[in-house]
């Protein structure tokens, strides 16, 4: 309001429709450009988000046969492991049954 009566002080009355038009006309000119430039930033974030989500998911599809064939390989060498742990306490009772057994015979 304050630039208004002071525009129209420096210009005077036959002047400032004028300028006060063009300036407004400037600023309208500026206020769609910049939705129109918040749109299309908001079109490409939305474009970027979807984009994301679909190489998050084929990265997901990608790496799961790795984390399945890693899943597999520890379960397998778990079963190795509890496989050997109880042929070698199978073998120590073997072993102490039969040194009892030499034992009974001398």
């Amino acid at each position: 309001m304050t630039l208004a009566v002071i525009g129209l002080i420096v210009l005077g009355p036959e002047q400032f429709p004028k300028v006060a038009r063009g300036v407004l006309k400037v600023i309208n000119e500026l206020k769609r450009a910049f939705s129109e430039a918040k749109m299309d930033f908001d079109d490409i974030k939305v474009e970027t988000e979807e984009l994301l989500k679909k190489a998050e998911a084929e990265f997901s599809s990608t790496t799961q046969p790795f984390k399945d064939l890693k899943q597999n390989l520890s379960d397998q060498i778990k079963e190795q492991t509890e496989d050997s742990g109880k042929q070698e306490n199978l073998s120590s009772v073997n072993q102490k049954e039969g040194s009892k057994k030499g034992e009974k015979h001398e």
